[in-house]
């Protein structure tokens, strides 16, 4: 998980960039080629491929509690607990009501 992932128009590093998805932002997974996913915006419907490395898997249920709780940051130094250790969010990036974050 990383704080800003690009969104590129093909599964490679060199591909231009088309968007920037923020931590947490939900997404719709269409396909999987080795490395990368090619994504769907939850909200906006942008498409594009991500590397694999930046996509947390979760189930549907969690998903749903995700959508549930949703909040979004406001501060630009803002930073939340995750499995692997603080990390440093960007201002509109996607927290959950129960994230363990301080500023």
């Amino acid at each position: 998980m990383v704080a800003t992932s690009p969104l590129r128009s093909e599964a490679k590093d060199s591909a231009e960039m088309v968007s920037q998805l923020l931590f947490g932002e939900p997404i719709h997974v269409k396909q999987i080629q080795e490395n990368w996913i090619e994504v769907e915006t939850y909200f906006d419907g942008y498409s594009g491929w991500m590397d694999r490395k930046h996509v947390l898997a979760i189930s549907e249920k969690e998903m749903r509690k995700w959508l549930n709780e949703l909040q979004y940051s406001q501060f630009s130094n803002m930073s939340i607990l995750t499995q692997w250790g603080n990390q440093l969010l960007t201002p509109g990036s996607f927290i959950g009501i129960e994230s363990n974050f301080s500023i």
